[in-house]
């Protein structure tokens, strides 16, 4: 693996994060430069950013920073901008590898198991999903000699998540907080461990077969409800002072996609982290650094606040 060279855009976020951690346990030669360093929205810091520098792939994880729950007005121009400077200054024989996300897919209309072709029969109402609906459409469309993939994202969790805005460590940070934690809604969705995310995103990145798809849905294929979720953490934390309610009795709708297509191309190599293992992972991660945790906004609680919004 020597030979390959990877430029990793979004490094300080959650999954750019874990990637840099999965590079660096694999002795997978990279760059990632934050965003003081490189802002790839702008052409020229690019072009003279991978001047003489002999990068094989790129993996295009940056996107907009989000406001709590919220995107800035120029999430569309902004992260349209970043992946068209990649591929206008990126040489021809550099892999580029965009993370798109299953929002793609247009949360009032997804399907359980949602297969890649999918894909196009409807148009995200938010910017920042339609920016990503954008790139992927681009990605299917494009006639270059550049080999290029959207790796479409579901649920994920892991270390590093902002815990005041994404469920599982949201939930987990309450239990350990002592503070019961109230479920907007239940519902089923498509988690995969990121570090198992990780490992798969590579071992895809480096298999030929892989480019004669446009996209791949990367994600576990299993399902687990959100009420599962409560009622295990609860559990491993083994803090019986701990109830949880949930406000509607009504499911929410499935989040989750097909990964056949992922699968047959692993084969044997497919292989995931146990959900209840990688809850004590996590639970023990945050008892760990459970002087990092704001009580106060899990009390506040403005997830819930956003469940609702979204629900709606």
């Amino acid at each position: 693996m020597s030979e390959n060279l990877f430029l990793l855009t979004g490094c300080e976020g959650f999954i750019g994060k874990n990637l840099v951690n999965h590079f660096k346990s694999n002795g997978i030669s990279y760059l990632a430069p934050k965003f003081k360093e490189l802002d790839i929205s702008n052409e020229l810091h690019l072009s003279n950013y991978i001047k003489n520098k002999k990068i094989t792939h790129c993996i295009h994880s940056a996107t907009t920073l989000r406001n709590g729950t919220e995107y800035p007005d120029n999430v569309l121009e902004n992260n349209l901008r970043m992946f068209f400077n990649l591929d206008a200054v990126l040489p021809e024989s550099v892999k580029l590898i965009n993370f798109g996300s299953g929002s793609e897919y247009n949360r009032s209309n997804w399907n359980p198991k949602m297969k890649e072709d999918y894909f196009g029969k409807h148009i995200p109402s938010d910017s920042h999903s339609y920016a990503k609906y954008l790139i992927s459409k681009f990605i299917s469309k494009a006639n270059t000699k550049r080999k290029m993939i959207t790796f479409r994202i579901f649920g994920i969790y892991g270390e590093g998540e902002d815990y005041r805005f994404k469920f599982i460590s949201n939930l987990i940070a309450k239990v350990i907080c002592d503070i019961n934690p109230v479920i907007n809604q239940n519902s089923f969705y498509d988690y995969i461990d990121v570090r198992d995310f990780c490992d798969l995103c590579i071992q895809l990145i480096l298999k030929d077969d892989t480019y004669s798809f446009d996209s791949i849905n990367v994600c576990s294929g299993n399902l687990i409800s959100l009420e599962w979720v409560a009622r295990k953490v609860i559990e491993l934390s083994k803090n019986n002072k701990i109830t949880f309610s949930i406000n509607s009795t009504k499911l929410g709708r499935e989040y989750s996609g097909c990964n056949e297509r992922m699968r047959g191309i692993l084969g044997d190599d497919f292989r995931l982290t146990n959900p209840e293992e990688t809850l004590q992972r996590l639970i023990n991660f945050y008892k760990d650094n459970i002087n990092t945790i704001d009580k106060q906004t899990l009390i506040d609680d403005p997830y819930m606040k956003y469940a609702k919004k979204i629900m709606k």
